[in-house]
């Protein structure tokens, strides 16, 4: 499956139900191959299809990183699916990128020109057929039916500046180059500048600029100069001419635990009577909470927007995490949901009762095999001469016993008649 980015609302929405539900609320998650989106992210919820991060703000992205438009000339159809998803089809090897691949599934299309209610709306693509002439879309998109009409089929971009000779790429020499024009260019859809790590694809200026992709390290206040990472060259010209193009692009989301190990559970038995189970693994909640913790202070880079000095929000998040890592009280009301009541003040006094029943019983046995060491050596240990005397004691004492009873069994009542 394939992802989209909504800055809205800070949302990751699947291309596939549920392909998302494996990532835990407050877990960390990795962003990579898209041009905008790039980072770590903290879960603040998730559906399964529609994951909302923490703190930062992501940029509008969902289609592939190439320029699509397909100009239709009355072949263009807009196809009503009925209970099954809507389709747009044109002729055969319409729907491919530059390299004559298929478009991705998760590439938004906008339409224009058709004289029909489907202008001005955006679909999703979720798959292309193998003759590449039909496009399913999202089950959520819903198309107006129509039938062999003009038009042009694009994919969105995500900001797209048109100059008339107000465009400059200068190179900074020793410093990163930049890229002006007027103020307020270089702004998404809310007005907000873009963002760090956006990709701008150039076009239209007629020198050697053009065709070219650069990354945006900051934007200006006034939003007028971008300045770009420092692996980024232009060539320098004034007063230009053209389009700056960022393209909204798929990108791949995955989230990795820390933890590699198993959770096997041990019993050790201390005696006949007692056993001791030992569980505990760095995946306990209280080793989890900490480390989620200091992650969330580590993710970004300072003074990009993924940093902690523009996210101040996350550290009172990772305070929070800390306490409830440690302590078995915890005040407040914890940033990620109800989080699990494993602490290491727990932990501690596990270990501890653990130790000293372990400890006690060793005492105890060791105590038993004193005893028995001492029975053993009073009985090894004792006087040979003595013992024969005791022995010799007991032997008369038990002869004597012996003759009494038999005297006694000899004796009748008729002897006294």
């Amino acid at each position: 499956p394939t992802v989209s980015f909504t800055q809205s609302s800070n949302t990751i929405t699947a291309s596939q139900s549920g392909a998302l539900s494996s990532i835990a609320v407050g877990s960390a998650f990795t962003v990579s191959d898209s041009s905008s989106n790039n980072g770590t992210y903290t879960v603040a919820s998730n559906d399964g299809t529609n994951l909302v991060i923490e703190g930062t703000r992501f940029t509008d992205q969902a289609t592939t990183g190439d320029k699509f438009s397909f100009s239709a000339s009355s072949n263009l159809s807009f196809v009503d699916g009925g209970g099954s998803a809507d389709t747009i089809t044109a002729p055969n090897g319409t729907f491919v990128d530059s390299s004559g691949t298929a478009l991705a599934a998760g590439t938004k299309l906008r339409i224009a020109g058709t004289s029909t209610a489907n202008d001005g709306r955006t679909y999703t693509v979720a798959s292309v057929s193998a003759n590449t002439s039909t496009v399913t879309l999202l089950s959520t998109d819903e198309v107006t039916a129509s039938s062999n009409v003009s038009g042009t089929v694009s994919n969105s971009a995500y900001f797209q500046f048109t100059a008339s000779s107000n465009l400059n790429f200068v190179d900074g020499g020793s410093d990163p180059d930049t890229i002006t024009a007027p103020a307020n260019t270089f702004v998404d859809g809310t007005g907000a500048a873009l963002q760090a790590g956006t990709q701008l694809t150039i076009a239209g200026t007629s020198d050697a600029n053009a065709t070219k992709t650069y990354t945006i390290a900051s934007v200006s206040s006034n939003k007028s100069t971008v300045t770009l990472v420092s692996s980024d060259v232009v060539t320098a010209g004034t007063n230009l001419s053209g389009t700056v193009t960022a393209l909204e692009t798929i990108g791949t989301v995955s989230a990795t635990s820390y933890f590699k190990g198993d959770q096997l559970t041990r019993k050790h038995r201390v005696d006949d009577d007692r056993e001791v189970t030992m569980s505990l693994n760095a995946a306990n909640g209280a080793f989890e909470k900490a480390i989620r913790a200091m992650k969330l202070i580590a993710q970004g880079s300072f003074g990009t927007a993924g940093g902690l000095d523009q996210n101040t929000v996350r550290a009172s998040q990772s305070i929070h995490l800390l306490e409830s890592a440690f302590d078995d009280t915890t005040l407040g009301t914890p940033p990620f949901g109800t989080e699990v009541d494993d602490n290491i003040e727990q932990v501690q006094i596990d270990i501890s009762y653990h130790r000293v029943l372990i400890d006690s019983t060793n005492k105890m046995n060791k105590n038993f095999v004193g005893f028995l060491d001492a029975s053993v050596a009073h009985m090894e240990n004792s006087d040979v001469t003595e013992t024969i005397t005791k022995m010799l004691d007991d032997q008369r004492a038990l002869e004597a016993s012996f003759q009494v009873f038999a005297r006694i069994r000899q004796l009748s009542l008729t002897n006294f008649i």
